[in-house]
């Protein structure tokens, strides 16, 4: 188990002599990150870099841990964040220069359903500025309830992983863990005498389901999306600046959904190979999705039971429950 330093409502001084005393320990393997601050205002950004850089300093130039904060999502008030959320994104990078890029999105809502299409859109947004900053970009996953948003289903935890993930997001933490004190507003995986709950189980069973991956889908870089079915989708993103909702990708030529709807992440590595994230994006209905090639395709079929087929064929289906995804892998074949 990995843990990140949580310096929140700390001074600089005091963050490292915490840090320090860990790093000193048998332990010191175990910490992975150090959190700077929990969703900055605009104008709090000049206060974030001057935190971090003196954290930074403080650990020297061979401490190789990174350093971060958590940005407020696109639904934050404009005043807060200023009318311009890219300028909001952009301004942390260019000033704070962080090690990788993290924000936090809540999409299941207690009264107006889900708002996963918005989700999108500040995805792509943040994808993009963490491309342009050249780091990692990471988000928040929800997990819990309370009197704003509901707790989550299984299939709905999933299909947020999936999305975040066919995105091109690097990595995620779960919103969120433990009940600070019992009776506490959010529901949570662990209560406040340490016992687990059913949401526990939940999170649990999702997280077992992308191990069956084994990652593979790292080794590649979101290039865009395809969609089907998913008109909620189509003009969104280009209406907040980003070009990523595309036609075709390269020998993917169409993508139709006889049942249900999905998008489809598109992939490729550092030696062009592409790869492809297809995501049912119901939480309650199965969907039946056929990826269109340009010819003949050799591809291995990786899902929640590992990689579980090969096709050569000018044609893939695939049928996806709530929720499920599927990373296909095309391997050119000479």
């Amino acid at each position: 188990m990995k843990l990140w330093y949580n310096c929140v409502g700390q001074g600089a001084d005091y963050s490292l002599e915490k840090i320090r005393a860990m790093l000193d320990s048998e332990d010191a393997d175990a910490l992975a990150a150090i959190y700077v601050k929990d969703e900055p205002s605009f104008d709090g950004i000049g206060e974030v870099a001057d935190t971090l850089g003196k954290i930074r300093e403080g650990l020297g130039e061979d401490n190789t841990l990174p350093v971060l904060a958590n940005l407020l999502p696109t639904y934050a008030p404009p005043s807060v964040i200023t009318s311009d959320y890219r300028n909001y994104v952009r301004t942390y990078l260019e000033t704070v220069k962080p090690s990788l890029l993290m924000f936090d999105y809540y999409p299941y809502q207690a009264s107006s359903g889900d708002s996963l299409p918005e989700m999108m859109v500040n995805i792509a947004i943040a994808k993009e500025e963490a491309d342009r900053a050249g780091v990692e970009l990471y988000t928040f996953i929800q997990s819990s309830g309370s009197s704003g948003m509901r707790e989550p289903t299984l299939e709905e935890i999933r299909l947020n992983a999936h999305l975040n993930l066919a995105m091109g997001v690097k990595g995620f933490a779960y919103f969120l863990t433990c009940e600070h004190y019992e009776g506490w507003e959010y529901t949570n995986m662990i209560d406040a005498h340490g016992e687990t709950t059913p949401l526990y189980d939940k999170v649990k069973a999702v997280n077992e389901e992308l191990e069956a991956f084994k990652g593979v889908f790292l080794d590649y870089d979101n290039k865009g999306i395809m969609l089907a079915n998913y008109g909620a989708v189509s003009r969104r993103p280009s209406l907040a600046g980003c070009e990523v909702v595309l036609d075709s990708f390269g020998v993917l030529k169409d993508v139709e959904a006889s049942s249900g709807k999905a998008v489809i992440g598109c992939f490729e590595d550092e030696e062009g190979r592409e790869a492809y994230y297809v995501v049912n994006v119901s939480y309650t209905k199965d969907a039946d999705v056929t990826l269109h090639f340009d010819g003949l395709q050799y591809t291995a079929v990786w899902t929640d039971e590992g990689c579980v087929r090969a096709d050569n064929s000018e044609d893939l289906h695939l049928q996806l429950e709530p929720g499920q995804a599927a990373f296909v892998v095309r391997f050119n074949v000479e």
